[in-house]
């Protein structure tokens, strides 16, 4: 189990002002927007339709992630390049500068079919550096951007293992390492986060099972049978009580798609995800004044902000869900050698994934997992095993080293020298499980159980004396009275590195209840960090710094004492948000 210093942390953090930590997301941008020779002045499709420029979308997108994510996601493009070329069809057709213009001119009128895109083509032929990068980690996510009737999904899953993210997920490239591409129109720049938000929905369906497919009882008051997505995304088209954010399409007073913009007044318990898992924030009247007043953009903003972003586990699985869609790869918490993790009120209808860190002179891996009903099980080094993630569209869909021939509560598995799969022991292993049921009516109406895994390396690992961890910031009776502060630290005495590390704080030194800053399982926390200080706070404060090497051992400093008063930060209002965007627009 999580030691109790950190659980507690994660129990207390109540507000959404804090900080946390950040996910560095590497972009790859780009652009078919075709020169027009046709035209005069020889212009880019975009000027002559009147449409947005898609690199200038590209970096509201980045903005609008880092609006969405609390701060947490940081884009980085790491390239961008605007192709003049007409992409192929999956026939071989290819629009001219003239035949594009004669549809756009006659209101779409005889536009070319089948539409759809030759993605094979995309990769292999305009862009054949592209999966190379991804499959090296230099880059994690593709932005492409298009114009209408170019034939595409709004999103798509590229990789061995690939499943549903609003499209068939394809392993048509033969990449190992999972990538997401996003597939926005320049002729609406608003849409491209209800690009993201419905790959979310996709990915998040996949982890938690599929919040849009009914089983029994999900519906039904006291709402007890229902996956915590699942509840995220209730409307009040799902019934009059127990609202909460809905989903892309629909806001939580909406009965209708695209239904954004209604002044209609529901009980909603958005807020309540700002405390998640403890979900202490009342219900209260909303309407859409709350998440933009119909603008698209702003709705999915407010959208993901309500995903939970905590440390540690709930009822199984991540408590920061944009971990799950954005960090595909990885999207697993990590456990060391003779831990032992059991999580309670379990609805194994979903995945579970770990991360096993083997050290250099590790010589075998031992695996046990045990479930209160049966479930498929499977292990992968260097990715997350992916197998029958409960989707109509996936080609395959298979990408693990062992897999379960069946299900079964019980589970083990030993990878060492004559059984590691020909890709050795050491090094990082990933294992998942879930999938206790074949149908969603298959569901029983309780279904809450429980897990337990327990992983031991050999030789167990261990460090020779405990690391000393040094604060130098803030200072002794330093004075912090700014919206923003400064926490550094060094630490000496971890030789095979840190697995994590934890930053929390209290304000009242005398008699201290610590609140989390963030965490940094798979998010780049290092030092010195950039600490957004609570808003209108006064009193005796210190920060604690918590490391945890990599065989899961957690080690704790606490500052010297210093002194905390902070002004207030009122939230941007939303007319306010709404004018900016429209400046934007205008501005193009």
């Amino acid at each position: 189990m999580r030691p109790p210093f950190a659980l507690l942390l994660t129990l207390l953090a109540a507000t959404t002002a804090q900080a946390v930590g950040h996910l560095s997301l590497k972009i790859a941008v780009i652009a078919y927007n075709p020169i027009m020779e046709n035209r005069p002045g020889s212009p880019r499709l975009h000027q002559a339709c009147g449409w947005a420029n898609p690199l200038s979308m590209a970096s509201d997108h980045t903005n609008w992630w880092d609006q969405a994510s609390r701060g947490m996601v940081r884009c980085q493009i790491v390239t961008q390049l605007v192709y003049d070329i007409w992409p192929r069809k999956i026939d071989g057709f290819r629009y001219t500068d003239d035949s594009y213009w004669a549809i756009y001119t006659n209101g779409w009128q005889g536009a070319h079919q089948p539409d759809t895109i030759d993605y094979l083509h995309l990769f292999t032929n305009d862009s054949p550096w592209l999966v190379p990068l991804v499959e090296s980690g230099q880059v994690d996510q593709v932005w492409m951007y298009f114009f209408p009737y170019a034939g595409t999904y709004e999103t798509r899953l590229f990789g061995e293992g690939a499943y549903e993210c609003n499209s068939p997920g394809t392993e048509m490239l033969g990449n190992q390492r999972l990538f997401m591409v996003n597939f926005p129109s320049f002729e609406r720049p608003d849409t491209p986060m209800e690009n993201f938000g419905h790959g979310a929905e996709g990915v998040l369906g996949a982890w938690f099972w599929n919040h849009l497919v009914n089983y029994p009882g999900w519906l039904d008051a006291p709402y007890t049978n229902i996956n915590d997505f699942a509840l995220f995304t209730r409307c009040v088209s799902n019934g009059p009580a127990n609202i909460h954010c809905g989903h892309v399409h629909l806001a939580p007073n909406s009965f209708h798609d695209y239904e954004w913009g209604s002044s209609r007044l529901v009980l909603c318990h958005a807020d309540a995800w700002y405390t998640y898992p403890l979900m202490t924030n009342a219900p209260r009247l909303m309407n859409a004044s709350e998440w933009g007043n119909g603008v698209n953009h702003l709705h999915k903003i407010w959208w993901f902000k309500h995903m939970p972003q905590k440390v540690g586990l709930w009822r199984g699985h991540l408590m920061n869900w944009l971990t799950y869609y954005l960090n595909l790869n990885r999207a697993s918490y990590p456990i060391g050698s003779h831990q032992e993790i059991v999580q309670d009120r379990v609805d194994l209808a979903g995945w579970f994934a770990f991360e096993i860190y083997a050290p250099p002179e590790t010589t075998q891996i031992t695996v046990q997992v045990t479930t209160g009903r049966p479930v498929q099980f499977g292990m992968r080094k260097n990715a997350l095993p992916l197998n029958n993630r409960f989707n109509w569209w996936a080609e395959n869909n298979a990408a693990y080293d062992t897999w379960s021939s069946g299900r079964a509560t019980t589970h083990t598995r030993i990878i060492n020298w004559a059984n590691n799969y020909g890709k050795g022991v050491t090094g990082y292993w990933y294992l998942t499980f879930g999938n206790a049921y074949d149908w969603p009516q298959s569901r029983p109406v309780n279904s809450a159980t429980n897990y337990r895994v327990v992983v031991t390396l050999a030789p167990k690992p261990t460090n020779t004396a405990p690391p000393v961890i040094h604060i130098s910031a803030p200072a002794d009776q330093a004075y912090l009275t700014g919206r923003t502060g400064i926490i550094a630290w060094t630490c000496t005495g971890l030789p095979q590195g840190v697995r994590a590390w934890f930053l929390a704080y209290t304000t009242n030194a005398l008699n201290p209840t610590w609140f989390e800053i963030c965490e940094d399982y798979h998010y780049q926390l290092t030092s010195p960090y950039v600490w957004s200080l609570p808003a209108h706070t006064s009193g005796l404060a210190q920060v604690r710094v918590i490391t945890e090497d990599v065989y899961g051992v957690q080690y704790t400093n606490t500052s010297s004492i210093f002194g905390l008063h902070t002004p207030a930060v009122p939230e941007p209002t939303v007319l306010t948000t709404v004018l900016a965007a429209l400046l934007r627009l205008r501005s193009r």
